[in-house]
């Protein structure tokens, strides 16, 4: 998220005096804000960051809350002031939540009250680990998780982990297609990476692309286009 997106979001609002519909649900339910509500059944990760005003204690009162992370950097609007913090603890938070491949007989998962319904360690039921899972597989899977990294400013990207979840927008996008193309030398639009937004779906769609005719070449220096 750019500040220039939060500046365009809240420009709209005040000039075109919506920003009191906007918040019509919160007047609404003003009634019910003096009521207890129910425990929430939903795994639940809280991410405090500097700013942040929340109670741990009555956090776990309303939810099951099986992550807690608390950090130094960022604020309020972590996506733009820490995406890298924000991006990594997410997926701390799912790695904890992804189902084993297999339950007990070998035949689905396993029951929920099991402690091997969930992967809480970073590790699978058959002992491989969730990010050597998720690492690229090829070398071209390699080159592009290399690019998302540079482009979206992340330490690291899997070869499953799609490009706008991790905070990509349309500007990002053109620029990852610029650099594709020119380290890589291959033909590709920012509609494949729409389409494509995961590593390892653009690295079969860029094959798929060298398969059905040539890729880009470079111009001989003195030439002219449409000689």
């Amino acid at each position: 998220m750019e500040k220039g997106l939060i500046l365009t979001d809240v420009s709209l609002y005040w000039l075109t005096s919506t920003a009191g519909s906007s918040a019509r649900s919160y007047c609404e339910s003003v009634e019910l804000w003096s009521q207890l509500p129910e425990r929430s059944p939903v795994p639940t990760g809280v991410a405090v960051f500097p700013g942040d005003l929340t109670v741990r204690a009555l956090a776990e009162r309303d939810n099951t809350v099986i992550h807690w992370s608390e950090f130094g950097r960022g604020g309020h609007f972590a996506a733009l002031e820490a995406p890298d913090l924000l991006v990594q603890d997410i997926r701390v938070f799912f790695r904890k939540l992804r189902p084993v491949a297999a339950g007990p007989e070998g035949g689905g998962r396993a029951d929920e009250g099991s402690s091997s319904t969930a992967v809480t360690d970073g590790t699978t039921a058959l002992g491989q680990s969730a990010d050597a899972a998720n690492s690229p597989s090829t070398q071209r899977e390699e080159a592009l998780a290399t690019l998302y990294a540079e482009v979206l400013g992340v330490d690291e990207v899997g070869r499953d982990d799609g490009f706008f979840s991790l905070g990509g927008h349309s500007q990002l996008a053109i620029r990852l297609v610029v650099r594709i193309r020119s380290r890589l030398g291959v033909k590709v639009a920012v509609g494949d990476v729409f389409d494509c937004p995961s590593v390892a779906a653009l690295a079969e769609r860029l094959a798929d692309a060298e398969a059905s005719g040539p890729g880009l070449r470079p111009m001989p220096r003195g030439t002219a286009a449409g000689r």
